[in-house]
């Protein structure tokens, strides 16, 4: 009965484990009234442009203003960019974008504050050709069912048979 119960045990530890990824909000304890997803892409020339969505709940109405902010090396500074985005109810999703390469070549790092939240850091170096994020929960969860399998497996006191390998051909 113990092993069953530090079975199950490990099971559901592995289960959280996988998942708190996935459950995490990155809001630091923060007010946030509506989620800035933040992305970059290259311009022709050296410029970028920092493109978002602001996601903000249902019944929300009226003005929010967006500000993009550059950062170097541990201070944050306004590039002088904004953005007015006029919210109506019933829709939820509003796009923008920021000419990043206008002013804004001492900043190695951007991200965009509004609306009682901030965005995402998007590093410089990242503004080529974007790779997706795996989807590590999901992996994770499907990497410990093996284990949790042959745990199992061995706590039921089921025994798989051993290869023969020294068997002469």
């Amino acid at each position: 009965m113990r092993k069953l119960a530090l079975t199950a045990l490990m099971a559901v530890g592995l289960v959280i484990l996988g998942a708190s990824p996935a459950l995490a909000d990155g809001s630091q304890g923060r007010d946030t009234h509506g989620t800035l997803n933040l992305w970059c892409t290259p311009d022709k020339g050296d410029g970028l442009y920092i493109n978002g969505t602001l996601t903000v709940h249902d019944g929300s109405s009226g003005d929010v203003t967006l500000l993009l902010a550059g950062g170097k090396n541990a201070g944050w500074k306004s590039t002088s960019q904004g953005v007015v985005i006029h919210t109506v109810r019933g829709q939820t999703t509003y796009t923008f974008q920021f000419d990043a390469g206008v002013g804004t070549a001492a900043f190695d790092h951007f991200r965009v504050d509004g609306d009682g939240t901030s965005s995402r850091v998007v590093n410089r170096d990242e503004c080529g050709f974007r790779v997706p994020e795996a989807p590590s929960s999901a992996l994770l969860i499907l990497g410990g069912l093996p284990v949790v399998g042959v745990v199992g497996l061995r706590v039921a006191g089921i025994r798989l048979p051993r290869p023969n390998w020294r068997r002469i051909a």
